[in-house]
């Protein structure tokens, strides 16, 4: 019982101490013009998607090795990816691929990593499963932050 009175008493000094220190609020803008200034915000530019149909582009470059392969074409009409329906394995499911196939799903899709790395499955495993978690379709948009990444 006592070790908790203390322990409160402890916290409730902290908590003071903290309070005391803190900054006081600032003065809220006074006129029309300072709140439309603190609260504008301005319009994002516009992102244009890829637009390409699956099978009209061709290979994108990797940022670097062992990068996820960039999706080549438009995603509209296949996502979302739901436990019942990917069409993305769909169509990228194939044993070989011959010219203008898509290109085949790796052998390590269907290695569950977590469970049985060693064995290869017959079908996508779950983690891997969800294709735009990792894929992505280039867009338009210009990076948000300075980067000198070289790949």
């Amino acid at each position: 019982m006592k070790k908790n009175v203390l322990l409160f008493s402890s916290v409730l000094l902290l908590l003071a101490a903290v309070a005391v220190t803190q900054e006081p609020a600032q003065e809220p803008p006074s006129t029309d013009d300072e709140l439309t200034r603190t609260f504008s915000v301005k319009e994002p530019p516009v992102v244009v998607p890829q637009s390409s149909d699956p099978g009209d582009s061709t290979l994108l470059a990797r940022d670097f090795e062992g990068a996820p392969p960039l999706i080549p074409h438009s995603l509209e009409g296949l996502v979302p990816i739901t436990r019942e329906e990917n069409l993305c394995v769909d169509c990228h499911f194939v044993q070989e691929a011959e010219e203008g196939d898509p290109t085949p799903i790796p052998e390590s899709h269907l290695r569950d990593l977590r469970r049985s790395p060693e064995k290869v499955g017959e079908t996508v495993a779950g983690a891997r499963y969800h294709c735009v978690l990792c894929h992505v379709a280039p867009t338009s948009a210009a990076p948000l932050v300075g980067n000198r990444f070289g790949g």
